[in-house]
C-alpha cells in the first residue's frame, strides 16, 4: 500500500513567477535649476507633501509660507560691512512661501539659501533673480502664452528694450508660478517694467 502512493504528491506547491523584466524601462533625470549668477546647480529639493483630502488647503499653503520664512531667516551675510541690501532680501524672500506655488516658492528660497554667507547676496536684485530661478520650477501653462505675448510686443519681443529676464519662457512660467490671485499684478508689472525679477515686490505690495 505504501509503494502505490504517488511519488509527487508531497512535492511544495510550485510558487508563481515573478514577471520579467523587458528591459524598457526608462530612467528620466531629475531637472536643475541653475543660479544665474554663480553658474551652479541648486539642490534638488524633494516635492512639497500635499494636503490631504481632510486638510485645509489654505492651512497648508499657510504652514508652507511660515516654514520657508523661517527659512529666509537662516539667511545670512557674508562676513564685513559691506551688504547694504541684505534686511530687504530678507524681507523679499518671504513674499515667495506668500505668492508663489509650492515649488517655485521653494527652489526661489533653495536659491537664496545657495547665496547665504557669500557676496552674492548682498547684489540688490538677489530676490528677484531667484525669484526668476523659483518659477522655472514650474511648466508653463497654455493660458500663459497670450498674455506673456502682448507684454513682449509692448517691451520689444523680450529683446535689448527690455531686462535680460523677460523673455517667452521667463513671462511663461513666472506667470505660471505666481498664484492665481496675483496674475493679475504681474502682468501689469511685467508689462510696465519689462522685468520679471523685479515684479517681486508688486506681488506682495497689492
Amino acid at each position: 500500500m505504501t509503494a502505490s502512493i504517488a511519488t509527487g504528491s508531497c512535492s511544495p506547491p510550485t510558487s508563481p513567477r515573478a514577471p520579467e523584466d523587458n528591459g524598457d524601462i526608462k530612467v528620466v533625470p531629475p531637472s536643475i535649476a541653475i543660479d544665474p549668477a554663480t553658474d551652479e546647480p541648486l539642490p534638488n529639493r524633494a516635492p512639497s507633501e500635499p494636503a490631504t483630502e481632510q486638510g485645509d488647503p489654505i492651512d497648508h499653503d499657510a504652514r508652507l509660507a511660515a516654514r520657508l520664512a523661517e527659512a529666509c531667516q537662516r539667511l545670512k551675510p557674508p562676513p564685513g560691512p559691506h551688504c547694504e541690501s541684505f534686511h530687504s532680501t530678507m524681507e523679499e524672500c518671504e513674499i515667495y512661501g506668500r505668492a508663489l506655488q509650492p515649488a517655485a516658492a521653494e527652489r526661489a528660497v533653495d536659491c537664496l539659501a545657495a547665496k547665504s554667507g557669500r557676496q552674492d547676496i548682498c547684489t540688490y536684485d538677489a530676490a528677484g533673480q531667484c525669484f526668476v530661478v523659483g518659477t522655472l520650477a514650474i511648466h508653463p501653462e497654455p493660458d500663459a502664452t497670450a498674455p506673456c505675448q502682448t507684454v513682449l510686443n509692448h517691451c520689444g519681443g523680450g529683446s535689448m528694450h527690455s531686462a535680460q529676464d523677460l523673455n517667452a519662457m521667463t513671462c511663461r512660467t513666472a506667470l505660471s508660478a505666481v498664484k492665481t490671485d496675483r496674475r493679475d499684478v504681474l502682468i501689469s508689472c511685467m508689462n510696465e517694467s519689462c522685468t520679471v525679477g523685479g515684479c517681486l515686490f508688486d506681488l506682495d505690495a497689492r
